[in-house]
């Protein structure tokens, strides 16, 4: 039986919420826009850094998400999978959450500080979420076991 002291969870703030092909790639371009704008203020496009963003990180993630709802994937249990989300997952293992402390959210808040305004940091039930003009791109949380 697996029981780690702590277990840190970051996950996409973009689920599979519809079996209809057309509204999850609307919520996908959403997401992956906000990113690719945050990206545009922060990092020049003509960076290696950005680059290898775009290529090694974001452009397989783009393809799986847009291919995992454009097929059968995306019906019954595929999509009974994707509504839930890693939280619920990892509490049905046995994990519960741990409030991030006032240090976690002093030192995020710092670390955000060094990029151009545009970002945001949010504490929701136990996550921290980091959003770019509203649109919540990421969320951390932190779990141990019960």
């Amino acid at each position: 039986k697996l029981c780690p002291r702590v277990l840190t969870l970051v996950e996409d703030e973009l689920g599979c919420t519809s079996s209809a092909f057309t509204s999850h790639f609307f919520d996908a371009l959403h997401h992956y826009s906000a990113i690719f704008d945050s990206l545009e203020v922060t990092l020049s496009s003509q960076t290696k850094a950005r680059t290898l963003v775009e290529r090694v990180f974001l452009a397989p993630r783009i393809a799986s998400t847009v291919t995992f709802c454009g097929s059968s994937n995306c019906s019954d249990i595929g999509l009974e999978f994707a509504k839930r989300t890693w939280c619920s997952l990892v509490t049905s293992a046995g994990f519960k959450p741990i409030r991030p402390s006032v240090h976690n959210l002093c030192q995020a808040r710092l670390l955000l500080g060094l990029f151009k305004d545009g970002f945001k940091l949010d504490e929701d039930c136990n996550r921290l979420l980091l959003a770019w003009r509203s649109k919540p791109l990421i969320a951390a949380s932190v779990w141990t076991c019960k």
